[in-house]
């Protein structure tokens, strides 16, 4: 053999091994729980994803619970995040309940899938408001208990679930402020969703919620989601805010990851700030991102702080535009109003330099690495490199 062509494979092999090489530690999403539930009478295994950052910081997380942990869980936890990293919808503590007996669980009568028709189903059938019980007396509190979590809480639910989704919404409104359905069983016992869907649209004179509803290519389903669609249009209860999506693209099985990234973002539209089309960033002044969350605030019934990202790109944006006077004062309300967080003064020494206030930048920054030494932040580093280049702008400048 040619001595080229052993060097060549010895470098293939060489390569090949590297590729190969010892793997890393693993990749984690969440972590399982058990509880064990007086409700239900078993055991229950939920799944809990935390947004990153959640360990290096203070901030509280509104919480997305779903059903159907098994199918649900991964794409659902991924696509929050992708979404708050945009800066679309806040970071969500996203909390999945694994199955046990689906039917039993989901279904909040003794119905049948088909209307006019009896049986069919396994005879567990119809213990939905256990299983909210559960939700309510339990899950809630403890996940509140163990995390940093707001008052503000979503459900989501596909197929049955999104039967229970909607059922939560008429029979347990204090539950959840936001529901996703996902191609919920219209036809159940009779058209059981509209049925308790009248009452609760007609007594209602406030209702603070949001409500996102998608159905597929899903014949079916057709007729009760256009006849919710109605109720919930002439819905005149103060707050309740409602969308009804069709997906005539997506069947059945399909329509849950694009109808959660949509879902999510109409449910917290309001937790997000206008975005400027040609530069993706946030728009806003100070003043007027302020305005926003206290709107926001006052529909919630609690306090809602401006989001540290959010705000942070708003920052950058009014930055990018050259307007310094207003990216320095979104910067230093963000770090009023998060000043456990690192990356709000390493922004603000950004907006400080930018103003030319070269040693009020070096103390917010050095705050920065001081904060980010405490907590391991993963954006130690740059917060270090950030602070050399000051340190040399410093010297230069004397």
């Amino acid at each position: 053999m040619p001595a080229r062509l052993v060097a060549a494979v010895c470098v293939c092999a060489a390569l090949a091994s590297a590729a190969f090489a010892e793997p890393g530690p693993p990749i984690s999403i969440g972590q399982l729980h058990t509880l064990k539930s007086a409700a239900l009478g078993e055991e229950r295994a939920v799944m809990i994803h935390l947004p990153p950052g959640y360990e290096a910081g203070t901030q509280r997380y509104p919480v997305l619970y779903l059903t159907d942990a098994e199918a649900q869980f991964g794409h659902t936890a991924s696509t929050a995040d992708f979404l708050a990293v945009q800066g679309r919808i806040p970071p969500l503590i996203v909390v999945a309940i694994r199955n046990t007996d689906r039917t039993r669980d989901l279904t909040p009568t003794k119905g049948s899938l088909r209307k006019g028709e009896k049986g069919g189903l396994p005879p567990t059938a119809g213990g939905a408001d256990r299983f909210l019980a559960f939700l309510g007396t339990e899950l809630v509190p403890y996940v509140d208990g163990q995390f940093r979590t707001l008052p503000y809480r979503a459900f989501a639910g596909h197929s049955f679930g999104g039967l229970l989704a909607l059922h939560a919404l008429y029979t347990r409104p204090e539950l959840f402020q936001a529901i996703l359905a996902v191609s919920p069983t219209f036809p159940w016992d009779d058209d059981y969703l509209l049925k308790t869907a009248r009452p609760f649209f007609a007594e209602k004179k406030e209702a603070r919620h949001a409500l996102f509803v998608a159905i597929g290519n899903e014949p079916e389903l057709v007729p009760g989601f256009r006849a919710l669609r109605e109720l919930a249009r002439g819905s005149g209860a103060d707050g309740f805010e409602a969308s009804f999506r069709e997906y005539p693209d997506d069947d059945h099985g399909s329509l849950v990851l694009a109808a959660h990234h949509d879902g999510l973002k109409v449910l917290f539209a309001g937790w997000v700030l206008p975005r400027d089309p040609q530069t993706g960033f946030p728009r806003g002044t100070a003043e007027e991102i302020a305005a926003q969350y206290a709107k926001l605030s006052k529909t919630a019934g609690f306090t809602v702080v401006p989001p540290e990202r959010i705000v942070n790109l708003a920052g950058y944006g009014r930055l990018a535009e050259r307007k310094v006077p207003q990216a320095l004062a979104i910067f230093e309300m963000n770090a009023k109003n998060h000043p456990e967080s690192a990356n709000v003064w390493d922004s603000l020494g950004d907006g400080l330099e930018a103003a030319g206030r070269l040693e009020d930048a070096k103390t917010a920054v050095l705050k920065a690495v001081a904060l980010g030494g405490k907590t391991n932040d993963p954006l130690l580093p740059a917060f270090r490199e950030h602070l050399e280049k000051l340190n040399g702008r410093l010297e230069g400048a004397r």
